[in-house]
This record gives structure tokens, C-alpha cells and sequence, in this order.
């Protein structure tokens, strides 16, 4: 096969089951209480607890929110008097209505009060508000896009307004309206919301969105959990805890040789993020580390003498868990000592490296063979090798996407019936492991391997293995189906 490699990325195609594809954007990403560039334009700051729009995710460790917004904000549904769980299944006349809070369903869809409004981000303001159904590709299309609407006078507050598709509709449909959109068999994504609009409807000014999948088999839908709370990252634990831990005796005992630190007390193989708190009050952040299965610790501080720390001070050494920095769970007390008579003999060692980034496989097609439908078939993609001997080792994940399967007179099957799990064969492949992969028939498509920063490979590289398996559907049309798979190597950021 032909080994691609540009710009840091390293694409691997190979015909008959398997063709070239291409790499997703980046999706932005925000920290808590960043501006955020949402559909329409605006610089929207959405507070800590408040709603990102639908289409953004959020790190649950660190607060960073990233992903493309599809709509200015997103809302809270209600169903009467109480929040709609959150796998409800609602019917074409099931009540459903919107709220900018999970408290009362009374509450101002905007996330802001500040942010948006008649003039908000220097337009020329709204003069009428609608609800409308939509396929994803006319979300902000306004009347002459979204399957159904119904309009509200300009003056009516964008608070606990119906959404439910019988309440859909009344002013106007595009291809069929609703009744389109359930028509048929299988589940349709769309989008159902709020838009505060201009020009009769044509221009919306401010939309806010939430993703539903609809079940045409028995005209009902449920709403995706797209409603993202912006929360505040955890924070680590101030100095006068720490000291009251190892005032109260809870400290953990350590020896110390140099600038390392040997910590004993921990929890058996666990890891932690270790920080260095200095009486001056500095707080200096060290690699993670994992204790053994004594539940020992070995850390080296030496990057906290340049970063606060000074030789000589009492300083204290606290873990913590990486998920979720303000659990303390363990402090000790170091103190790193100027020895003295002691000769420093320095060695230098040049270690090189290819600067190589490729992805490579022998493999030339993949046949299933004969499945029966409601069988899967499981087929080996036939080894590849990864080869990571870059200058700088910043980690780096083999992501895989598919093509839907073309069959007979214009007959598909979707690439979900495709699934795969990565295996390990050989060579150098320190701090790479196989992710949980994709179950045929269920799942997205993602990343089948993945290494951590500062973990490469030999020049010769490291050998994987792909099981790919198939799902027949049971109302598949008989006959020959061909699909390609894509194996792309990305460097971590």
C-alpha cells in the first residue's frame, strides 16, 4: 500500500472493503466563561451552570466545553408541570414544552438575559417568535426551510412555549410537515426549537435547539441529551488544608534522596496528579504518577525547584485523583536538602530519531463471505503497523470511519452494521492500547488505538491487528454489498 504522510497526519487507505476517506475538522473549544461563537454569530458568554447550545460537550474534569454549536442555545423540556426525564418517549400529541431552567418551566430560554435581545449582537433585532420542527441541514432556514411551524407575536416572551408536535404546524409546512417526518420506517434525526426571527419568519436572529430521534415504526421521538451544563472546573485544595492534614496526623510517611521522593501510604495502584505546595503558597503541578501495589509512590520534584520550590524550604507533596483534582488524597511532608562533598559527574547520551509519522498495512480487501441476515460475520483487516519516531512524542490515536454498503438495485445498509476492535500482535508498542472499538450494528465510529504523550515506537514501528465484524440486517435485500473503511493515524495535541 502507499503510505501517505502530510502535515502530522498519516492516512492509510487500501482498496476492496477499505478506500480513502477524509479527516474531520477540529471543533472549537472554550474554557469556562470564554466567549462563545454560537449559529448565528454572536459572542455569547454562557455562565457557570447555564446552558451551552445543542452540538457543544463539556469535560467534566476541567469545565472546557468544545464542539460546533447547530443553534444559539439549548432548553430544558417539560412535560406538564414536571422536567421530562430524560428518556421519556413522547407521541405526535404527547405535551412537550421549553424553559430556560430545570426549576419552572416559566423561566427565559436565553442563557443570558445580557446577551441576547432586540439588538443583541448588532442586528437589526426580531419582530416575531416561532416554534418549528426541522431536518438538520434547515435548521436556520427559517419558514422557507423547517417541516412545520407556528407563530407567536413578536411581544410574546420566549418562555414555556409548546413544542409538541401537534401544537406544530398551525402556520405552515414545508414538504409535508410532520407528517413527512414520521413517515416511513426506521429512526430520522431532526431538530425541534425556538426561534426569535425577522422578515415574517425568513431570518432567525436567535434559535434555540435540541436534537430528537424519531422512531417512524411508531410515530414517537425522544429528545438527545444536548442540554450541557457549563460547570466550573474542580480546583485543587487550598494550602490551610493541606497543612490541617498533616497537623491532624494524616500525613503520609516519605523518604527522600535528592529530589526524589519515595511516598509510602497510598492507595494500591492508583494513580495521582502530585502537586508541590510551598510555604510561600505556590502550587506546582507534577506528572501523574501511579502508586504500586503496596501502594508506594515514587516522584520526582525536581521541576518544582525552577517553578517556586527552594532547596532547604519544608514543602508539602499532596495527591490527588486526575478526574477530579479537588479529592485530597494524601499529603507528605519533603523537604529536598543541598548535600554536601558531593561530585556531580555529567553524561551525555544523543538519542535520535527518524522524525517518522506513517501508518502502513499489507492488507488489499476484506470478504465477509456469505451472512446469513441477523448474523454477524467477524474478518481480521489482515495487520498494520504504526510507526511513531517523531522528534516530539505528543501521543497520537488510530481513528476509523466508514462508507454505507452499496448493494443490488440501489439497495444500501448502514455502515452502523460495520463494527471493529483493535489487537495488539507485536513490535515496540509501549503506552499505545486498543479502545473499546465499536459493536457491529450499534455505536460511532471513533478511535480503535490510542498512545499517551511521551510513548512512540521503535523505528520499525508497533503491529496491530483490526477484527472487523458485520451485522446483516433482518430486512436486508439479498445479494453483493461493498463498503470501504478508513484507518487515519492523528497526533495528539
Amino acid at each position: 500500500m502507499k503510505n501517505i504522510t502530510k502535515a502530522g497526519v498519516a492516512t492509510l487507505a487500501a482498496v476492496g472493503l477499505i478506500v480513502a476517506g477524509s479527516t474531520a475538522a477540529q471543533a472549537a473549544t472554550y474554557n469556562p466563561g470564554d466567549s462563545i461563537t454560537t449559529s448565528h454569530g454572536y459572542s455569547a458568554v454562557f455562565p457557570l451552570g447555564s446552558q451551552a447550545p445543542a452540538g457543544l460537550t463539556v469535560d467534566p474534569s476541567t469545565g472546557v466545553v468544545s464542539g460546533t454549536p447547530v443553534a444559539d442555545g439549548s432548553f430544558y423540556v417539560w412535560s406538564g408541570t414536571t422536567l421530562a426525564a430524560a428518556d421519556k418517549v413522547f407521541t405526535l400529541t404527547t405535551q412537550a414544552q421549553v424553559s430556560g431552567s430545570p426549576s419552572s418551566k416559566f423561566d427565559a430560554l436565553r442563557p443570558s438575559a445580557t446577551d441576547f435581545g432586540v439588538t443583541a449582537g448588532g442586528t437589526s433585532g426580531y419582530t416575531e417568535l416561532y416554534s418549528f420542527v426541522t431536518t438538520p441541514e434547515n435548521i436556520n432556514q427559517g419558514v422557507n426551510g423547517w417541516a412545520a411551524y407556528t407563530f407567536s407575536p413578536a411581544n410574546a416572551a420566549p418562555t414555556a412555549t409548546n413544542i409538541g408536535m401537534s401544537n406544530l404546524g398551525v402556520s405552515g409546512s414545508n414538504n409535508g410537515g410532520v407528517a413527512a417526518l414520521f413517515s416511513g420506517t426506521g429512526t430520522k434525526t431532526a431538530y425541534v426549537g425556538v426561534s426569535l426571527t425577522s422578515n415574517s419568519g425568513v431570518v432567525p436572529v436567535v434559535t434555540w435547539a435540541r436534537q430528537i430521534t424519531i422512531n417512524a415504526d411508531t410515530d414517537t421521538y425522544t429528545f438527545a441529551a444536548d442540554q450541557i451544563i457549563i460547570a466550573a472546573p474542580p480546583t485543587t485544595p487550598d494550602l490551610a488544608t493541606v497543612q490541617a492534614v498533616v497537623t491532624g496526623g494524616n500525613g503520609k510517611t516519605n523518604t527522600a534522596e535528592g529530589t526524589v521522593v519515595t511516598v509510602n501510604g497510598l492507595t494500591a495502584a492508583s494513580t495521582y496528579k502530585p502537586y508541590v505546595y510551598t510555604t510561600g503558597g505556590a502550587k506546582i503541578p507534577l506528572s501523574n504518577v501511579t502508586a504500586n501495589g503496596s501502594g508506594q509512590a515514587v516522584v520526582d520534584v525536581a521541576s518544582a525547584l525552577s517553578a517556586g520550590l527552594n532547596y532547604e524550604e519544608d514543602a508539602y507533596l499532596v495527591f490527588v485523583q486526575p478526574g477530579d483534582i479537588s479529592q485530597l488524597e494524601g499529603v507528605a511532608v519533603i523537604n529536598i536538602e543541598i548535600g554536601d562533598g558531593t561530585v556531580v559527574v555529567p553524561i551525555t547520551a544523543n538519542v535520535t530519531a527518524t522524525n517518522a509519522f506513517q501508518l502502513t498495512t499489507p492488507a488489499t480487501g476484506v470478504d465477509f463471505g456469505d451472512v446469513p441476515r441477523d448474523t454477524t460475520a467477524v474478518r481480521p483487516l489482515g495487520g498494520f503497523t504504526v510507526i511513531d519516531d517523531r522528534t516530539t512524542l505528543t501521543g497520537w490515536s488510530v481513528n476509523v470511519s466508514a462508507n454505507d454498503f452499496a448493494g443490488p438495485s440501489g439497495a444500501t445498509i448502514s455502515k452502523d452494521q460495520l463494527g471493529y476492535v483493535a489487537t495488539v500482535v507485536g513490535g515496540n508498542s509501549a503506552g499505545s492500547a486498543p479502545t473499546a472499538g465499536k459493536t457491529a450494528g450499534a455505536g460511532a465510529f471513533g478511535s480503535a488505538l490510542a498512545a499517551t504523550t511521551g510513548n512512540g515506537t521503535a523505528a520499525t514501528g508497533a503491529n496491530y491487528d483490526l477484527n472487523l465484524s458485520f451485522l446483516a440486517p433482518v430486512s436486508a435485500a439479498a445479494g453483493s454489498y461493498t463498503s470501504s473503511v478508513t484507518l487515519t493515524l492523528v497526533p495528539a495535541s
